[in-house]
């Protein structure tokens, strides 16, 4: 009777697990999809750099770059309520909400860090600007950051969406979420 118990928990986690394998199919197939992403101005209110081990990186913006870093977040005000609403996980806020001072976190992996610093954003943008992005919206996998496909800065493109995108979609399909 114990064997058959202990089997019966084992085949009951083991249908779990595969059943979620559908959810992490769901997000990656919309996230697949370009249509699904977004375009928004916001104002760059913080850079953060991480390691692989999510530890946050010293830079200032008047640096270089860490020379290892494996995951950028851009922290972002938005000027506009519409656009603030589109990715603070609500249809609407009170009237006396100050949504400027809630900012928004967004990630940049690190092929697409790379392609921004080679076309010169970190050296050419400073806190307080506004840029224009691409963003997902939708959060992929078990993190809390819509990721970032395309930047323009003023008149630069430093990250176009289609390069910014393929290399999004190779990131999705080398860290494909556990469940």
């Amino acid at each position: 009777m114990r064997k058959i118990s202990i089997l019966l928990v084992g085949l009951w986690f083991s249908l779990i697990l595969v059943s979620c394998d559908g959810y992490n199919d769901v997000m990656a197939d919309y996230l697949s999809n370009i249509d699904n992403y977004v375009e928004t101005n916001g104002v760059l209110k913080e850079i953060i750099f991480y390691d692989e081990a999510w530890d946050e990186l010293d830079w200032e913006m008047d640096e270089s770059l860490p020379t290892y870093y494996e995951y950028v977040h851009i922290l972002i005000a938005f000027e506009d309520k519409d656009e603030y609403l589109k990715f603070s996980g609500t249809e609407s806020i009170a009237d006396d909400f100050d949504y400027q001072s809630h900012l928004i976190r967004f990630e940049l992996i690190k092929d697409n860090i790379g392609i921004l610093d080679s076309n010169g954003f970190f050296d050419d943008i400073s806190l307080d600007q506004t840029i224009h992005f691409t963003t997902s919206d939708l959060i992929y996998s078990d993190t809390n950051y819509f990721e970032i496909i395309d930047v323009n800065y003023e008149e630069n493109a430093y990250l176009s969406s289609e390069v910014g995108f393929n290399n999004y979609m190779l990131y999705i399909e080398k860290h494909r979420s556990l469940f």
